[in-house]
């Protein structure tokens, strides 16, 4: 469903924009950009699943009015429905919205504590969509109402939904090559829609290597304004990160000095493949002996670090690197990062194994 080209594109964008703004933070949804963009998240769901007291719930069955109360303190417990815009039209727009559905809620009590106790009072999954559609029926005058609606079912279960932003995830859906249809109108069977295309974006992200939940994936998505509002001269740039450079006669150019808060090297990802082309299939690691695909199978298949020997930071000059093993290896990440372990001291591979091999003759 999900345009690949346009989603790597994109996450390109992210990752440019994620280094420039912390250049010494591997990027992670735990660290950095994303920590501070996103990760609030996770208190939002806590602070409102807790003002839901759901295991009050039972004993108010027959209570409308409770159930809507409880409905009611979940929505102040969250941050804009997941949206830290603060700006004032922003939140005038949030408080109005919120008045319409809180009073929508209030004029179909019987059918909304329904929906409600339907959505929470079980952890099974088959009649949700029955509920969702109750619950959007009530909202449906609402513009932003499917928010609403996605918003409660994301408390049910943060590892099954996630959140909607319906005005912002339109324009989000457009940049990966989606049609937005499925905001519109808000159904259970439009809402699967838009859960297939998290999920899709959750399996991306983990493929680079990513520790991500459902929620990061959405919070991937959310964070796309960056990629329009930070990054537009990379629009039509090959690979927004690492820039490509055309290919010299005798090799391939890196270690173009950038700034960003900091000293940065460009890399040349045209140079990595070409490496990868030269290398006996299943890759191994050179230091370890690791394979990939031996470990995990299709999933590790052409899975590999490619190890620079001379560090680009060393003369702090652009220089010529050529595709051979003169100038790069192929590393495990673990191998890779313990080269990399000690600043300004950087292992040769020949040493690590050695290391390796002296460490694995004490065991025996």
């Amino acid at each position: 469903m999900i345009d690949k080209s346009k989603v790597e594109h994109v996450y390109r964008q992210l990752l440019y924009v994620t280094y420039s703004r912390y250049p010494d933070v591997e990027p992670s949804f735990t660290t950095g950009l994303w920590k501070d963009e996103e990760f609030y998240k996770y208190d939002v769901w806590k602070r409102a699943r807790a003002a839901l007291k759901l295991e009050t719930w039972k004993t108010h069955k027959d209570d409308p009015r409770y159930i809507f109360d409880r409905a009611v303190d979940a929505i102040d417990a969250c941050e804009n429905l997941l949206a830290t815009d603060h700006s004032q039209e922003a939140q005038q727009a949030y408080i109005s919205t919120y008045n319409k559905v809180v009073v929508a809620l209030l004029e179909n009590l019987e059918r909304t504590a329904e929906a409600l106790f339907g959505i929470f009072s079980t952890e099974s999954l088959g009649k949700d969509g029955i509920y969702f559609d109750l619950l959007a029926d009530i909202l449906k005058k609402i513009y932003d109402g499917y928010s609403y609606v996605a918003y409660f079912f994301f408390l049910k279960n943060m590892n099954e939904y996630a959140p909607v932003r319906r005005k912002a995830d339109t324009n989000r859906l457009n940049q990966i090559g989606v049609s937005p249809s499925c905001m519109n109108p808000c159904n259970w069977k439009n809402y699967m829609i838009y859960m297939d295309v998290i999920k899709e974006l959750h399996g991306f992200l983990a493929e680079q290597g990513l520790e991500v939940s459902l929620l990061d994936a959405q919070s991937f998505l959310w964070m796309l304004w960056m990629v329009t509002s930070e990054t537009p001269e990379f629009k039509n740039c090959d690979d927004p990160y690492e820039t490509i450079i055309e290919k010299p006669t005798f090799g391939y150019k890196e270690g173009k000095r950038i700034e960003v808060y900091g000293t940065k090297y460009e890399r040349n990802s045209k140079v990595r493949r070409e490496f990868l082309k030269t290398q006996i299939k299943p890759y191994r690691c050179e230091a370890c002996g690791m394979d990939f695909e031996s470990v995990y199978g299709s999933l590790g298949r052409d899975v590999i670090e490619v190890h620079h020997k001379m560090p680009l930071s060393v003369n702090g000059e652009e220089q010529v690197v050529y595709p051979n093993q003169d100038y790069f290896a192929c590393l495990c990440a673990n191998c890779h990062r313990i080269i990399h372990k000690k600043q300004g001291a950087i292992m040769t591979v020949e040493e690590l194994k050695a290391w390796i091999d002296n460490e694995q003759g004490k065991v025996k």
